[in-house]
């Protein structure tokens, strides 16, 4: 499992780095508004909650910081971390994203099996293992931001391919209900966004068929708006 996870973590990384490159000197420069965020703002919040996530393992100081900063209402907290990052530089936000890298593959290394899949390690984690909290934020999250720029820059096909290497790495992983459901749902986003109606409801219902836990969320989660009304999604929720 460590090793698994550290190899997604560096294809995280490469991926991430990728993205950098693809910026044109412009892009990097420009910055949006706490609604409407830049490519630049997007791995500047990306970089953050890599960065976050690290330090509020191995740092007890960042504990007391998080459960002020981080625990509260998602909105305000990607509000704030724009604000945060709004006089960076494009290479201050690489140095972090790399840094964050780098120190949580030292981490996972520092961990046995056992207690990189325990799952009261850390209260706040929601007794989720330390691996699952990991690849959610390294690598789950940064992809379908990832993802969602390239759909925006008219880069379909490389958003498509992305998620394609994600769900074939992710599924190699854990073989549980809740991971499988995690892993289709993430993709059923992507065929939304794309507009891929039919299969995104396909999957839809597989994820909440695993997980039902996701059902709540699912009503609300903006990747899915472009499913609201058609009839198969909605039979997803009178059953």
């Amino acid at each position: 499992m460590k090793q698994r996870v550290i190899d997604l973590l560096r294809q995280a990384q490469a991926e991430g780095e990728k993205f950098f490159d693809h910026l044109t000197l412009v892009e990097g420069n420009i910055v949006g508004t706490a609604e409407h965020w830049s490519a630049r703002d997007m791995l500047a919040h990306v970089s953050e909650w890599d960065r976050h996530l690290v330090a509020r393992c191995t740092d007890p100081r960042a504990q007391a910081a998080a459960a002020a900063t981080y625990d509260g209402e998602i909105n305000q907290v990607n509000a704030s971390i724009f604000e945060a990052y709004r006089g960076k530089t494009l290479d201050e936000i690489r140095h972090i994203f790399v840094q964050s890298h780098h120190d949580a593959i030292r981490f996972i290394e520092s961990l046995s099996d056992e207690e990189l899949a325990d799952t009261r390690r850390y209260e706040w984690m929601e007794g989720k293992p330390a691996w699952r909290s990991f690849l959610g934020t390294f690598y789950i999250h940064a992809f379908g931001h990832y993802e969602e720029s390239y759909f925006k820059r008219g880069e379909a096909g490389d958003a498509l391919a992305l998620e394609e290497t994600a769900t074939s790495a992710l599924l190699t992983v854990s073989d549980s209900d809740e991971w499988r459901a995690l892993v289709t749902y993430n993709r059923a986003c992507m065929d939304a966004i794309s507009g891929k109606k039919e299969i995104a409801i396909n999957r839809l219902g597989e994820a909440l068929r695993l997980n039902p836990g996701l059902m709540e969320w699912s009503r609300e989660d903006p990747d899915l708006v472009s499913l609201h009304g058609d009839p198969g999604y909605e039979a997803l929720y009178h059953k």
